[in-house]
């Protein structure tokens, strides 16, 4: 039998576990008013039609905000 490695590309969260997806949810409903700012410019896919997701689990670690497609973190400090 063989085996692929796992890519990002194969797994939208990349295993993340339960306790990784509540802090998640947990952030999103506490964002700082610089991820507020960042947000309404990226959601509803106005940044070049790209869709990205904010507070997204990948791993043990959670994203500011993710494109998928593009496979970008964005990391938002303030």
């Amino acid at each position: 039998m063989t085996y692929k490695k796992r890519t990002i590309a194969d797994d939208l969260h990349l295993e993340a576990n339960s306790k990784t997806f509540e802090k998640a949810k947990e952030l999103r409903t506490n964002q700082t008013a610089a991820e507020e700012l960042l947000w309404k410019k990226l959601r509803n896919k106005q940044l070049n039609g790209f869709k990205f997701r904010r507070q997204h689990p990948l791993m043990q670690f959670i994203a500011d905000f993710y494109c998928y497609e593009k496979k970008l973190v964005v990391e938002l400090d303030g």
